[in-house]
C-alpha cells in the first residue's frame, strides 16, 4: 500500500511539474509576443506618414502616437474623387476651380499576424471622423466631408518597419521609375533617421543574404487594397543593388 502510495505520488508530482513547465512556457510566448507588439508601437509613434505621392494636390496625412493610435487631415477635390458635397458647380462658376474637399480625423491601428522580418498585417481597428460635414463658412468653394483617402476599415493594410524587404506587389505600384530607386549609403541613411537605432538598421538590411532586394527607406503603411503608400519619403524603396 505504502508503495502504491508513493507511485501515485510521483505521478501527481510529475504532472504537476509538466503542467508548470507547459504555464511558463505559455508565460513566455505571450511575453515575448507583447515585446514584438510594443516594439512595433514604438517604431510608429511619433511617425508622421503621408500619401502625397498618388496625386499632388491630395493628401492623407497620419501622426501616430502610443499603441498605434494615430490622428490627421485629408485634402483632395471634386476633380480627383469624383465626388460632389454642394459646391462643385459654384466652385467652377465663381471661382474657376474645383470644390475642394477636407477631413480631420482619429483612429487606431492594431498588430496583425507577422509576414516576414519587420513586415505584419495590420488593421483600421477605430476610424472617426472628426470634424461636422458640409460647406466651410469662411472658404466658399471648400467642404467638409466625411471620409478620407486610403483610410477604409475593411481594406487590407501591411506596415513594413525601416530595412524590411518589400514584396514584389507593392514595388509593382511604386510611384517612380525603377531607376529612380535609391541605392543603399550606410552614412547618407544614419543621417536621414536619427530615430532608429543604427544596429536595428544594419541587422535588418543585411539578413537573410537580401543583398540586392528593395528594402523601406522608412516606415511604410502599403494599403494593399488602394494601392497607396503612406510614408515620410518620397523615395521609399532603397537596394544595395547597382543597376
Amino acid at each position: 500500500m505504502k508503495k502504491l502510495f508513493i507511485i501515485i505520488l510521483c505521478l501527481f508530482l510529475a504532472a504537476c511539474s509538466k503542467e508548470s513547465k507547459i504555464e511558463e512556457n505559455t508565460k513566455e510566448e505571450v511575453q515575448e509576443a507583447k515585446s514584438e507588439t510594443s516594439l512595433v508601437y514604438e517604431a510608429l509613434d511619433g511617425q508622421t506618414l503621408k500619401d502625397s505621392f498618388s496625386n499632388s494636390e491630395a493628401y492623407s496625412s497620419l501622426n501616430f502616437y502610443d499603441n498605434g493610435e494615430f490622428d490627421g487631415d485629408f485634402l483632395s477635390n471634386s476633380d480627383i474623387d469624383g465626388r460632389d458635397f454642394g459646391l462643385k458647380e459654384e466652385s467652377k462658376k465663381t471661382y474657376n476651380r474645383s470644390e475642394i474637399h477636407k477631413s480631420v480625423f482619429s483612429g487606431k491601428f492594431s498588430l496583425g499576424d507577422k509576414l516576414d522580418d519587420g513586415v505584419y498585417k495590420i488593421i483600421l481597428e477605430e476610424f472617426t471622423i472628426n470634424n461636422q460635414t458640409g460647406p466651410d463658412e469662411e472658404i466658399k468653394y471648400q467642404s467638409w466631408v466625411d471620409f478620407a483617402g486610403g483610410l477604409n476599415k475593411d481594406d487590407e493594410y501591411i506596415l513594413y518597419l525601416k530595412g524590411s524587404v518589400l514584396d514584389d506587389y507593392l514595388l509593382e505600384n511604386y510611384q517612380y521609375k525603377q531607376e529612380e530607386i535609391q541605392i543603399y549609403d550606410h552614412d547618407e541613411e544614419d543621417h536621414h533617421d536619427e530615430n532608429i537605432d543604427e544596429n536595428d538598421n544594419h541587422d535588418h538590411l543585411h539578413d537573410h543574404g537580401h543583398d540586392d532586394e528593395y528594402r523601406a527607406y522608412g516606415i511604410i503603411i502599403y494599403n494593399k487594397t488602394q494601392k497607396l503608400v503612406f510614408t515620410a519619403h518620397d523615395k521609399w524603396a532603397i537596394t544595395s543593388h547597382k543597376h
